[in-house]
């Protein structure tokens, strides 16, 4: 390393002319074989990065295998941030020794290439431990290599201020599988019970009060009843399947229609008022022929004392329906009521063995949602005497509760004859038939809202019997749930889980590897052109300046607070590398001047006798 000074106001000699100090010059032995690239420098680059990415890599795994577990304990919260913070810090700490070691590589390759005065090399030392150094900004923007590495060692800590708080604790839904019992009253528990005949047959003997009432409340309600919720306080879902009756509505064909609507029209002219709904079991006399009077019938049964105990047909039961669907307002009256238009449509509702499966999503603030799934089989007959030859009593429980089920079904569906909106009826009182009956009804139904509103009120009555809590629900004697069959629940409850959010992390540590991984790239070249590598420390700066010349410029000067090109304020200074034997670079020559060159030594890759 040699060091020039002029004093101020003094001519530099001649660019040809170089004066040698009067020092002797150690001379340095022949090593031939010495690679001056210690494996120590190079080693402590590449590792100290490649643990920074290790440990980047590992902090982003860490999270991934936190996130969503569940906060039970304070100490869990404690292990996993204090491990990120530790790991952000080894991340931080060992990129910033990669950077830092690039940075010390580059430097002594600036030294090498361009002459430098002291208050720079000073800049250049001090840099990583004081931030103001960049303040020499002519340093710095004549040198973007050493400012870039220098900064990204600076910036490298903020990786550790982002990267923690991408995991955080937050409120969440947390789903787990379950075996849940689940209480059912099965098929074979009698709604009431049943006497023998004299020849030992089973026999029906009356409607049902229970599942009346039952009926009334899913009218009212148009929903099941409530289903226990099994797990305390948490929500939960399953599904469960069993078989039992279902009811199909659909449009009637032609030639009911041919004998049904004709009737409905007479009735309207006979009695000068229009049927908005009317419904009945067939009777012997529905048929072709049948005309209005067919109509006052119906209405007497609805209101008589036997409307529960209507005789069924063995082979099957349907229940009919004649509605007038409106369509729109086509006129009107004076008075400014609107008629509405539309026509009369029959329906048939036919009863039939069903498999059901049921989803239940309950939660606990008492909401509840059913989803049902059925798959309708062969017409179910209904017949109230059943040999016990043929049936046990099990499988006479089984066809007696259909039949109450139906009568309960039909006390409300097959309701009679509703002429207009006003007519005292329990569907016009439903939340939901109700608006089949209103025409002015924001939400009146349509068609197959109707008719897929027939079949669900059935759906409710056999669901509530089956699963509902009926206790308080009606006044009688509710039976137990007859057994707790198993299946698999999802558990959701609200707990305190681990929050892992990956954006952040991914950006900063990306950010900061790459630029890392600059700075190493230039460290590396920075080590091959310099053929040596550099360690940061005093056992560097004893190798590269053993020359006696540096006593006659601090002399006396053995304050260490005060910078050494100050205490001469009347000489520039500047460093600069030369090989034995060769003048300074011809450019600096003629541009600063040059005055005494003072040589030390240094180990120089590729050279014989090497000096600086």
């Amino acid at each position: 390393m040699s060091i020039h000074h002029f004093p101020s106001g003094e001519k530099a000699p001649p660019t040809s002319t170089v004066a040698p100090s009067s020092d002797p010059v150690p001379v340095v032995p022949r090593r031939a074989d010495y690679n001056s690239i210690h494996w120590k420098v190079p080693t402590i680059l590449g590792s100290s990065f490649a643990i920074g990415v290790l440990g980047a890599i590992a902090h982003h795994a860490f999270y991934v295998a936190m996130h969503q577990k569940i906060v039970q304990e304070n100490s869990l919260q404690r292990i996993v941030l204090t491990s990120g913070f530790a790991l952000a810090f080894l991340v931080k700490v060992s990129l910033a020794v990669s950077t830092a070691t690039a940075f010390t590589q580059c430097s002594w390759f600036s030294l090498r290439k361009d002459c430098v005065s002291v208050q720079r090399m000073d800049s250049l030392f001090g840099i990583l431990g004081n931030p103001w150094e960049f303040c020499h900004l002519r340093l710095w923007l004549g040198h973007p290599i050493l400012a870039f590495t220098a900064i990204t060692t600076w910036l490298l800590p903020l990786s550790a201020i982002f990267t923690p708080p991408t995991m955080s604790i937050r409120p969440t839904i947390h789903e787990s599988i379950e075996a849940i019992q689940v209480p059912q009253r099965d098929n074979n528990v009698g709604v009431r019970s049943h006497p023998t005949s004299a020849d030992g047959s089973w026999m029906y003997l009356s409607d049902s009060a229970l599942i009346g009432g039952l009926g009334n409340l899913n009218l009212a309600t148009s929903t099941t009843l409530n289903v226990p919720l099994l797990a305390q306080s948490r929500n939960m879902s399953y599904t469960t399947a069993f078989s039992g009756p279902a009811f199909q509505c659909t449009e009637a064909n032609d030639t009911i229609a041919s004998y049904v609507i004709p009737a409905t029209i007479d009735y309207q002219t006979v009695n000068n008022k229009s049927i908005t709904w009317a419904s009945w079991i067939p009777t012997p006399i529905f048929g072709p022929g049948m005309n209005a009077s067919f109509f006052d019938g119906v209405t007497a049964i609805a209101e008589s004392s036997i409307t529960m105990g209507l005789e069924y047909p063995n082979d099957r039961l349907q229940i009919y329906h004649v509605k007038f669907v409106a369509t729109n307002y086509t006129r009107t009256l004076p008075d400014g009521t609107r008629v509405p238009g539309g026509s009369y449509r029959v329906i048939e509702c036919t009863l039939h063995n069903a498999t059901y499966e049921v989803r239940f999503d309950l939660q606990s603030n008492g909401y509840q949602a059913i989803t049902i799934n059925r798959t309708l089989l062969n017409v179910l007959p209904l017949a109230k005497v059943l040999p016990q030859t043929t049936f046990s009593e099990d499988q006479a429980t089984e066809v007696f509760n259909d039949i109450a089920f139906v009568q309960a079904y039909a006390l409300y569906i097959a309701d009679g004859l509703v002429t207009n909106v006003g007519s005292e009826s329990v569907l016009i009182n439903s939340s939901t038939l109700g608006r089949a009956i209103r025409v002015d009804d924001p939400f009146y139904m349509n068609f197959n809202q109707f008719t897929f509103a027939l079949e669900q009120f059935f759906e409710n009555i056999t669901l509530s019997w089956r699963f509902g809590q009926l206790e308080g629900a009606v006044s009688m004697v509710v039976p137990d749930f007859s057994s707790s069959p198993t299946t698999n629940a999802t558990i959701r409850q609200s707990v305190n889980a681990l929050n892992y959010d990956p954006q952040m992390i991914i950006l900063s540590y990306g950010l900061a590897i790459g630029l890392a991984s600059i700075c190493l790239i230039c460290g590396v070249f920075a080590i091959y052109g310099n053929g040596a590598s550099f360690s940061n420390n005093f056992s560097t700066i004893l190798r590269t300046t053993r020359d006696k010349g540096f006593d006659s410029f601090i002399e006396g000067d053995e304050c260490g607070g005060r910078i050494l090109y100050r205490s001469a304020p009347r000489k520039s200074w500047f460093i600069t590398y030369t090989e034995r034997g060769r003048p300074p670079p011809q450019s600096w020559t003629t541009a600063r001047g040059l005055g005494s060159l003072i040589r030390g030594d240094v180990e120089r890759r590729g050279s014989t006798t090497t000096t600086v």
